[in-house]
């Protein structure tokens, strides 16, 4: 190495070679993994960073982390020039031009500062960039002596990115300049182009370019409401991106038909809100999420997802938060009444929303507020939005349900119906189609009768007729059906 030589550049373009400081947290102040290393005087001891290790594996000299773009990137070139390693000057230079491009606000929010024009540096970029296309980027639509840009000539994808990325989350700059280099894949790059600001950030986390749109929209949310970011994203890069997509779709799950802007769920935004989301399991929620969203005892979650059923999205309501956005939703009271949200700790006790997805007549959409003890129920209340009232038939659909999932046992008065049917429609035949049919249904038949004879309200069995009576019914049947013999054991 001509050290001669290289105090003569150095000296002639001004160019320092030399940083000395007392105060610790400048150590790393040139921001370039080559030098990633310092000499401490007081200890007589050689520190170097990750950086400077990797460095010396790749021989490629690297920016990271952006601090005064024009400093750097001479320095990046006299040191590639010294050392003879690779400097990918193309990209850097862009990634300078984006920078300088940015005003002075924006730059501040990123600790850069703008690199002061000095005369000498400058001739030494004229001179030594020999790449027209490197140049162009540089010079063109700068500012007469002043490293400002009308036009964006570097990366004009990431500049709305910047822009957005508050300042505790600096550290993304260098990652998302970096998706620009050469050495990332094509698909991932024109994915981020097209990305909005949360799926970038996404994309930089967990270095993954294909994420579902129900995670994307779903950690959108919380990054909205999530007022400290920094804690939020600390806690997203210490987990796995599987863990991180498990907590997501709990979070959909538990926060479905919630307000998110009521002051009691803001709540959960909060450190350590992550940790719940991947252990979620209902009746046993992390405290976070138990209290800002007031779940319903274990023994009450009868009902665990929602559920399609003739034509209706059948959900019961498992927390407070839930029980107010339905009240809001239907217009009624269940958004501020304390009964009904006390209600919910009592066991037995829920609330069934039924959302219906049709137009036919007598149907709607409504919420039951119902009691279920020992496989019976008793309805509470059940109204359609602005506590309008139901129809028998939405009746029966609740009870059709509440069976269909063995929450409750058919009522008895089921059977009776089914008997009063089967005979009406018996009754409606002839003679012999009528015995016919009654033959062919005696199982049916027999089993309905043995099922009611105790339920007093089919059958009194304290009624013995006479045997002059039983005549009087067996003639007046006989004259009916024009026999002449109809007897019964």
């Amino acid at each position: 190495i001509n050290y001669k030589n290289i105090n003569s550049i150095n000296k002639k373009y001004n160019i320092r070679s030399l940083y000395v400081t007392n105060n610790k947290d400048y150590l790393n102040i040139n921001g370039i993994n080559a030098l990633d290393v310092n000499y401490a005087s007081l200890i007589d001891s050689i520190n170097w960073g990750q950086s400077f290790e990797k460095f010396l594996v790749s021989k490629e000299l690297k920016v990271t982390k952006w601090i005064d773009p024009i400093e750097q990137l001479i320095c990046c070139m006299r040191l590639s020039e010294i050392f003879d390693c690779y400097f990918d000057l193309y990209h850097h230079t862009k990634a300078a031009a984006t920078l300088l491009y940015m005003d002075d606000e924006l730059l501040e929010k990123f600790t850069i500062k703008r690199s002061i024009f000095e005369k000498k540096k400058h001739t030494y970029l004229e001179e030594n960039l020999i790449d027209k296309k490197v140049k162009n980027i540089l010079f063109n639509h700068m500012h007469q002596n002043e490293y400002k840009f009308s036009k964006n000539k570097g990366y004009p994808y990431i500049y709305s990115f910047l822009k957005t990325l508050p300042k505790e989350l600096d550290h993304f700059l260098y990652s998302a300049i970096n998706v620009f280099s050469p050495q990332t894949k094509k698909d991932f790059l024109n994915k981020f182009k097209k990305a909005d600001y949360v799926s970038r950030l996404m994309m930089l986390i967990f270095n993954k370019k294909d994420l579902p749109l129900e995670i994307i929209n779903g950690f959108k949310e919380i990054y909205k409401f999530f007022n400290d970011k920094e804690i939020l994203i600390n806690e997203i890069k210490a987990i796995t991106y599987d863990e991180f997509e498990i907590a997501i779709r709990n979070y959909i799950k538990i926060t479905k038909d919630v307000n998110k802007k009521n002051v009691q769920i803001k709540k959960l935004f909060s450190k350590g809100i992550f940790k719940e989301l991947i252990n979620f399991k209902s009746g046993s929620e992390g405290p976070l999420i138990k209290h800002a969203l007031g779940f319903i005892p274990k023994f009450n979650n009868l009902i665990e997802e929602t559920i399609e059923f003739k034509d209706y999205q059948i959900k019961q309501v498992k927390s407070l938060q839930e029980l107010i956005s339905v009240g809001k939703e239907f217009s009624n009271c269940l958004k501020n009444y304390e009964n009904y949200h006390q209600a919910l700790k009592l066991k037995g006790l829920i609330y069934i929303v039924f959302r219906y997805q049709s137009k036919k007549a007598n149907y709607g959409s409504f919420v039951a507020y119902i009691n279920i003890k020992n496989k019976n129920f008793e309805i509470l209340e059940m109204k359609r939005k602005r506590n309008a009232h139901c129809s028998n038939e939405e009746r029966f659909i609740l009870q059709e349900f509440l069976i269909n999932k063995e929450l409750i046992d058919i009522p008895e008065e089921f059977f009776g119906q089914f008997m009063q049917q089967q005979l009406t429609e018996i009754a409606k035949k002839d003679f012999e189609e009528g015995i016919k049919t009654i033959i062919d249904d005696a199982g049916i038949i027999y089993s309905i009768l043995k099922r009611l004879r105790n339920n007093r309200y089919w059958f009194n069995n304290d009624i013995n007729i006479t045997d002059g009576v039983k005549t009087l019914v067996l003639d007046a049947l006989r004259k009916q059906e024009g026999m002449k013999k109809l007897q019964t054991d």
